[in-house]
């Protein structure tokens, strides 16, 4: 088929007419000739299986010159035989009608959001941190789509020269849990991240500081026992018998306390692995007799529902013991800072209680490190719980057995 096209002069030359009417002027292309005499070009998208024809339009005359028409018009055929869509052309013709690709600012806004519904305070607190510090002031105002792995090795390569290795990781895994979000909302086809296993240093975990051998923890009973602060004492003795993450502790409710079948249920939500299920921690005659002593002082504390709360501010709600009162009372007592840790003291239950024969297992399980995905996790914690239970108890005996056999004049903590 010959198109007949038009040239320049011959469209300066067309005079409008009582109605409006358009000529060819190359494949698909068109000039409008309107009544008032004004001209513009148009671009006709031909229907498929009996659909009506689409005018697209592509700007007035002159403003739009013959020339530029035409490239147009070409780009927008080669569209067409590719299969391209309508609303493809259009951007075609107006780039600035594409839709917006969202910044990782706003794409990290949205996973926040979700991820405030599971996350544990702690865990958010740490994120919008770094998020803020360090990851949005790198990528933050850029469209998420534009961010290579390259951009981020770089980025994180900053990170691990700086010998924060740890931190490295775990804004890589902040990072990759936003470019996840973004391949959910279509923004990008995958994480950039998954390209980048094996490229940073392995991060270097140090061990919790802790006293592990018999004697220390004898000579740490007994500083734990001098303590003034009475909530913050009972605090460290309970974490000693009990053995769970200082956070859980921190956090315990009495409501999670069943005096009745001695047991401490940690509810799955503050737990520091993903549980779905509550913790059953047995409670030991020593536990329970700080837990009893707690209640005794719990109006002089502001009857929290808190076992262990913080410092009273009038006119402000009691929260939960803070960390850094615990750290603080290790160096009263005379430690070095890096010398004892409150998680450090679920180190001394495991190390000693390996020490002693007692199953590994059960250990690991009063610990909960169990993962409830492997084999292992087939112990059910109420089929479990006799064992448990002892071993709980043996652990409260030995401790109150230490002063007698190690004398205060023997270590001094070493």
């Amino acid at each position: 088929m010959i198109i007949k096209t038009l040239n320049d002069m011959q469209i300066r030359n067309l005079k409008p007419a009582e109605r409006q009417f358009r000529k060819c002027a190359d494949r698909n292309l068109y000039i409008e000739v309107f009544a008032s005499g004004s001209k513009a070009w148009s671009y006709r998208v031909r229907g498929r299986s009996g659909e009506k024809d689409t005018v697209l339009s592509l700007g007035r005359y002159p403003a739009v010159t013959l020339e530029q028409a035409r490239a147009l018009s070409k780009e927008l055929n080669l569209a067409v035989e590719r299969g391209a869509a309508v609303n493809e052309l259009k951007i075609i013709i107006d780039p600035a009608k594409a839709p917006k690709v969202p910044t990782f600012e706003d794409v990290s806004r949205l996973w926040y959001a979700q991820k405030q519904l599971t996350a544990r305070e702690n865990t958010l607190i740490n994120v919008r941190s770094r998020l803020a510090l360090h990851i949005n002031p790198a990528f933050g105002s850029r469209p998420v789509n534009e961010i290579t792995a390259s951009d981020i090795l770089a980025f994180l390569s900053q990170i691990q020269a700086m010998g924060k290795l740890d931190l490295a990781h775990r804004l890589k895994d902040i990072i990759s849990g936003v470019m996840r979000h973004a391949v959910f909302m279509d923004c990008i086809l995958f994480d950039p991240c998954i390209n980048l296993k094996g490229k940073l240093q392995a991060a270097r975990h140090k061990p919790f500081a802790s006293i592990l051998n018999p004697a220390g923890v004898a000579d740490l009973v007994r500083r734990i026992d001098a303590y003034d602060s009475i909530v913050t004492r009972l605090c460290l003795k309970f974490s000693l018998l009990v053995f769970q993450r200082p956070s859980e502790i921190r956090f315990a409710e009495w409501q999670e306390i069943d005096f009745v079948s001695e047991v401490w249920n940690i509810p799955p939500e503050r737990q520091g692995n993903k549980r779905s299920r509550p913790h059953v921690v047995p409670l030991a005659r020593q536990a329970l007799a700080i837990l009893s002593e707690l209640e005794s002082y719990r109006a002089v504390t502001g009857n929290s529902d808190y076992i262990f709360p913080g410092r009273r501010i009038a006119g402000k709600p009691v929260k939960p013991m803070t960390k850094n009162a615990l750290c603080k009372a290790f160096q009263v007592m005379g430690y070095e800072p890096g010398r004892m840790t409150a998680h450090g003291l679920r180190s001394i239950a495991s190390t000693n209680l390996n020490a002693m024969g007692v199953n590994p297992e059960l250990i690991e399980l009063q610990l909960s490190h169990m993962d409830e995905n492997t084999v292992r996790a087939r112990y059910n914690f109420a089929d479990k719980m006799p064992e448990r239970r002892e071993m709980m108890q043996v652990w409260a005996d030995w401790l109150d057995a230490l002063d007698e056999k190690y004398s205060a004049d023997s270590t001094n903590g070493k």
